[in-house]
């Protein structure tokens, strides 16, 4: 009896069955090109996930050459017409691949019952995990302030300007030293702050300052030619507190502007106590101060 020969099944090679797939490219992402450490890298949002992905110009390169109408495997002889990879470098191709799946930026044929399953229990969880949390922080959109932000971005442009920077720092350090110097005043009223007749003031302060601290983003985003389609409030275990999309700040290509962006509503929220620790350092008025 003669012993089974060696047969070269395709199906036992993993490269060859990876050759074989086609893979779409998802056309919702969102795509900035910036500078990053003083190189150029692109800046992919997810606006499904709201996650962002940095990638190298190479890297963007390889997943932008990606056509659905045609075999990874020609895709990547494609590449190496374009002298973007050497012939022998596939695996390092398929690696990429992968890590573009991973990061869900390609779609990719799923024949695996068994991780279809498990995956759709994964989904499962996560929205009775959901609907949980939405208990304790349940977001209510209310309104589109993008149009409102534009007609007044205008009058308080000034604010985001280099001059009043300076202006702004010098006010906080002055406020600094006005704190430190009288430190011990400041704190010895603050054991009775949370007393009962109290807590009706302290909520509405916090409920205004959150909507004064949005509104910063807001203006931030809108300033730097941003914009922002909704506004609303997230109920924190009862207590309403506002919040702003400001997320297509992600695509500024200047860092600077993306930060004042972030840093918007602490920037809104200085602006209320600078003046503040001024009144309370000088005002002859207890009620006042």
């Amino acid at each position: 009896m003669q012993p089974p020969k060696a047969t070269s099944d395709a199906t036992s090679d993993p490269l060859a069955q990876a050759r074989e797939i086609t893979v779409t490219l998802r056309s919702d992402l969102k795509v900035s090109r910036q500078v990053y450490q003083g190189h150029p890298v692109y800046v992919i949002h997810d606006p499904v996930s709201f996650r962002t992905h940095r990638l190298s110009v190479f890297q963007y390169r390889v997943l932008a050459a990606i056509d659905p109408a045609i075999e990874l495997g020609e895709n990547f002889q494609a590449l190496v017409a374009k002298q973007e990879f050497d012939s022998d470098e596939e695996e390092i191709y398929f690696e990429l691949i992968t890590s573009f799946a991973k990061l869900g930026l390609i779609v990719m044929p799923q024949t695996n019952g068994a991780k279809l399953f498990e995956q759709h229990n994964k989904v499962r969880a996560m929205k009775r995990r959901g609907k949980f949390l939405g208990v304790l922080f349940l977001q209510v959109p209310l309104v589109n302030p993008d149009r409102f932000l534009t007609r007044t971005v205008g009058k308080g442009s000034w604010l985001f300007t280099r001059t009043f920077l300076v202006v702004w720092l010098i006010g906080l350090a002055l406020a600094g030293f006005v704190i430190v110097s009288r430190f011990s005043d400041l704190v010895q009223p603050l054991n009775g702050i949370l007393a009962t007749k109290n807590l009706p003031f302290l909520w509405v302060a916090f409920v205004v300052l959150k909507i004064w601290h949005e509104l910063g983003h807001g203006y931030a985003c809108k300033t730097f030619g941003g914009f922002v389609p909704e506004m609303g409030t997230i109920l924190i275990a009862g207590t309403p507190a506002a919040y702003v999309d400001a997320t297509s700040a992600w695509s500024f290509p200047e860092r600077r502007r993306r930060l004042a962006v972030m840093c918007g509503g602490m920037f809104f929220e200085s602006l209320i106590f600078i003046p503040g620790v001024f009144v309370w350092a000088f005002s002859s008025s207890p009620m006042l101060s």
